[in-house]
């Protein structure tokens, strides 16, 4: 009887929940790793001695002579008992990334619709490896363009080569030690190049965190071609894939405005997952030709309220405004943005603080009935309205984006001598930012004044975000800065904008030259010189050492005539 054959085949519909459910685990494998080199950390096992020390001297549990060897076991209970909640806590606090990773890979398009997904280019595939009935693993490999790339591409960007992706590659622990995953890469790496001979190369993403994987693409051919940069907040807050972040305050200024961060939002109509978000855009400021391309008006809905002026009309905003939403909200087939702009010229329009304030909070809770939406709030400061609805009672969470010009950070690294970070520490950066970007009037002068550019730069601007965590373990505030690119359309760092690059380079400190060069005289000493100079005797050279003499000591005294040999009185001026 023949036994188990192991063999590679496609991927079928009927495979949906085992290749969602090995995608969840692939990704969660690599908490166990994270774990265990957080038990093994040095600090780890620091902590965990010092409280075993603690209680075994709290209970006095340290060995004694009384019954032998039996008396070293008595430690060994509190050294378990206090292992376990260090254990516990290590895990509570690695979990929610990688549950966070796992929700996210299994949100991406390609798994929403599998056969249709892997099915658009010939080189595309998923594939599952078995072994008789048994899974084994399985490898999904993406020759499709990349998401946020349109076919309308710059000369330069056409000469980029044809990249495939890995996305999901993930083998079962008891056939690692057969080196079966690389035959398995290397099925899906002839396929895609035999399907699609214009295919140059193919990308996979490495972790220190799954120990076979690096081992397996080294063996296939794999080089590292670059680290992975950290992926700015602001995008990841933009993105939202968790739905955390539910209400986004943008908040611009004279000085600054924030328009091309709205025009971006609204830009970009497509979710994570692949659906196109359906946009409710009130206009109460700026008109919508400022804001949005009549011909993208797909999923739109603009209301232009710019018209309506208290005293002028009897239009109630406040009222039409939930109406509109109320309507919006009941259809939970597609994602929804809500975007306000601004909220200011609405408590103009309402008239009362509390009674905007109050409008603002039923729109928060309508829109929370819904399971997908964000609310995007526009707000000019200064503002009395926007202190309430950045407090943790009109939202527990909150994504705030505060803009900031260029010529802010230049002025910091020039008057006060503070570039921004990672060259100036992040504490003494904040504790002068803090203040002087708070002074908006300060602000305006930098970019108005006599020195000033006029006009804040609508391609590059600077971000201080504020992001405010209020559901799941990692609660607390966090505030970091970063850069916003109109040409690349999206948030990039602080040392991609091309306004202060100069800033960001860390000034080298000029080496000082030798005084001795490019002299007409010879100052150096030939041997015969350092010699004769060695032997000239340094004074205070021999302090401290005492003087050894072979001779006794005595006194030498030579009698004068005002000296008496008497021995009774023997100087005439002493009197006995």
């Amino acid at each position: 009887m023949a036994g188990p054959v192991a063999h590679i085949r496609p991927y079928a519909p009927e495979d949906r929940k085992l290749v969602q459910f090995m995608v969840g685990k692939a990704n969660l494998q690599a908490l166990a790793v994270a774990n265990n080199k957080t038990y093994t950390h040095t600090l780890t096992i620091a902590i965990w001695i010092a409280l075993s020390s603690v209680m075994i001297h709290w209970l006095n549990w340290w060995p004694a002579d009384q019954h032998g060897w039996m008396e070293y076991l008595k430690p060994l209970p509190a050294l378990a008992s206090t292992a376990v909640p260090i254990m516990f806590f290590v895990d509570w606090i690695n979990r929610p990334f990688f549950e966070e990773l796992t929700q996210e890979a299994l949100r991406q398009p390609d798994l929403a619709d599998i056969s249709k997904y892997y099915s658009q280019q010939p080189a595309s595939g998923l594939w599952l490896l078995e072994y008789g009935n048994t899974f084994v693993g399985l490898i999904a490999l993406d020759a499709s363009q990349p998401s946020g790339k349109t076919d309308k591409t710059s000369k330069k960007e056409e000469k980029v080569p044809k990249t495939a992706l890995v996305r999901h590659f993930y083998v079962e622990e008891p056939f690692r030690a057969a080196n079966i995953q690389d035959d398995l890469l290397k099925y899906a790496v002839d396929h895609a190049f035999n399907r699609d001979p214009k295919l140059e190369r193919i990308e996979a993403a490495d972790s220190p965190l799954i120990p076979y994987l690096r081992p397996c693409l080294r063996s296939a051919g794999f080089e590292l071609d670059h680290h992975t940069k950290n992926m700015a907040l602001f995008t990841s807050i933009l993105n939202d894939e968790s739905h955390r972040h539910p209400l986004l305050v943008l908040q611009s200024s004279l000085a600054q405005s924030g328009l091309p961060i709205v025009r971006s939002i609204l830009a970009n109509k497509s979710s994570p997952r692949g659906i196109d978000r359906h946009t409710l855009l009130f206009c109460l400021l700026y008109p919508p030709s400022s804001l949005v391309d009549a011909k993208l008006s797909t999923s739109l809905d603009v209301y232009d309220w710019t018209d309506h002026v208290p005293g002028y009309n009897d239009v109630d905003s406040q009222a039409e405004l939930l109406a509109i939403v109320t309507k919006a909200v009941e259809d939970h087939s597609r994602p929804l943005n809500i975007v306000v702009d601004s909220v200011d010229t609405l408590l103009e329009d309402i008239g009362s603080l509390s009674e905007t304030y109050r409008c603002l909070s039923k729109l928060y809770v309508l829109a929370k009935t819904h399971p997908d939406i964000r609310m995007i709030l526009h707000s000019q400061s200064p503002s009395t309205l926007l202190p309430l609805i950045t407090q943790t009672s009109f939202s527990p969470s909150l994504s705030h984006v505060i803009v900031h010009p260029t010529a802010l950070l230049a002025h910091l690294a020039t008057e006060f001598l503070m570039p921004p970070p990672p060259i100036s520490p992040l504490p003494k950066f904040w504790s002068v930012f803090l203040p002087v970007s708070e002074r908006v009037h300060g602000t305006e002068r930098l970019v108005f004044g006599s020195a000033g550019q006029g006009c804040g730069s609508p391609s590059e601007l600077v971000i201080e975000l504020i992001v405010r965590e209020g559901s799941g373990r990692k609660r607390g505030v966090e505030r970091v800065l970063e850069g916003w690119s109109s040409a690349l359309g999206e948030p990039c760092s602080l040392s991609d904008l091309e306004s202060i690059k100069d800033l960001m380079k860390k000034q080298k400190e000029p080496t000082a030259s030798d005084p001795t060069q490019n002299l007409s005289f010879n100052l150096s000493l030939t041997s015969s010189q350092q010699e004769s100079r060695a032997q000239v005797p340094l004074p205070y050279a021999h302090e401290g050492i005492p003087i050894t003499s072979n001779a006794q000591a005595a006194i030498f005294y030579d009698p004068d005539s005002a000296d008496d040999i008497d021995d009774d009185d023997p100087d005439e001026d002493l009197d006995i």
